[in-house]
């Protein structure tokens, strides 16, 4: 019976089988809310081979428009915008599909989720036409917000149409304390909650029961899971394959890295001296047998980009919080470990030259939160 579940609907442009930490949280977000038992949920998206896999899940066309393949070109540098894309080919493209399919249909609440902002621009159509459904937006990225966007020609018109429809919606969830911060002034305080990107209860369980992965005994086995583009230092980086750790040699793993990372890896490694035969490369994983790399590792690298401060509005990444729940002893530079301070309650165990060794202070699983968070609606 649904006679008292509240009525969401969620939107979200991307789902899986999509890939990535962005995902990983939609889907987490789907998964908790669809299981909740005081809520009834729908889910609109423009990912076609989801269509059957989930269940209410609804495929809407993009009509026109179509988005780019992401390429995989090495940047290790990051930089800022020059204008903000507030109308993109998804406004354009999809929203009138959207629209059209759900207009007639009426929710208690309207789930908007970013990164994708056409996301927020169609919910909030829709409580215009609906005026007693109730937005609200995960807000992750802060868009116009972002810091990454201060010098962008169109920044002031863009964060002045974002504070609108944030005045308007009924709660916005970001990720960090300093992001809560940064909008308090703009939307107050009071309709913001902060729900960080734990690990799900799914992925938690999915963890627990895995075998772990055996690596050369003889090695201290230290892994980094992910991409390594936007701003991380590979030669910083390499310097812990040269090093020893617990009187053994470092071995450096890299899981999820593409070919021309690989390559561009390879290179820098053979110029600063050190033995590319303590590198080791894994390619593109699932995210099932990426949890089970990190469970598997002696310890897991952590690097953020050192222009990228967390108490200026930037997001965390989040494979720090599968790092917490599959393997906590994270090694990180000195300047990602000072980074990290302002969201983190964290232990130092051990230092390494110009490296920590660190646990995070902190077990919350994603469901523990969110549930909590459906619960007041």
């Amino acid at each position: 019976m649904n006679v008292n579940k509240k009525k969401i609907l969620f939107i979200t442009k991307n789902f899986p089988p999509e890939i990535g930490g962005g995902i990983r949280r939609i889907e987490a977000v789907y998964d908790i809310l669809r299981h909740h038992p005081g809520i009834k949920l729908d889910t609109v998206t423009n990912v076609k081979d989801t269509a059957g896999s989930y269940e209410n899940v609804k495929f809407i066309r993009q009509l026109i428009f179509k988005d780019k393949t992401k390429d995989s070109s090495v940047r290790f540098k990051s930089g800022r915008a020059d204008k903000i894309k507030l109308f993109d080919k998804a406004f354009a493209g999809w929203m009138p599909n959207v629209i059209r399919s759900v207009i007639f249909k009426k929710y208690d609440y309207v789930f908007a989720s970013t990164p994708t902002f056409t996301n927020v621009l169609i919910a909030y159509i829709y409580t215009l036409l609906h005026r007693k459904c109730r937005l609200i937006v995960e807000y992750r990225d802060l868009n116009g917000f972002n810091p990454v966007n201060v010098n962008a020609a169109n920044k002031d018109k863009i964060c002045a149409l974002e504070t609108k429809i944030l005045k308007k919606a009924y709660k916005v969830i970001v990720t960090t304390e300093s992001m809560k911060k940064i909008l308090s002034p703009h939307i107050g305080a009071k309709k913001i909650s902060v729900i960080k990107n734990h690990m799900s209860t799914a992925d938690k369980k999915t963890l627990d029961n895995m075998d772990n992965i055996e690596f050369q005994k003889e090695k201290y086995n230290i892994g980094y899971v992910g991409t390594l583009n936007t701003g991380r230092d590979p030669e910083g980086i390499l310097k812990l394959a040269g090093m020893e750790y617990a009187g053994k040699n470092i071995n450096l793993h890299f899981v999820g890295t593409n070919a021309k990372e690989e390559e561009f890896i390879k290179l820098i490694a053979v110029r600063m001296g050190i033995c590319v035969d303590n590198l080791k490369f894994y390619g593109f994983v699932s995210r099932e047998e990426s949890l089970r790399y990190m469970k598997s590792f002696d310890a897991l690298l952590l690097i953020i980009n050192k222009q990228a401060a967390i108490s200026d509005g930037y997001g965390i990444p989040g494979k720090l919080y599968d790092y917490v729940q599959a393997n906590n002893n994270i090694i990180s530079d000195i300047a990602t470990y000072d980074n990290l301070k302002s969201d983190f309650d964290i232990t130092i165990t051990d230092k390494k030259e110009d490296f920590v060794f660190f646990k995070v202070n902190n077990d919350v699983l994603l469901d523990d939160i969110l549930n909590k968070f459906a619960g007041d609606l």
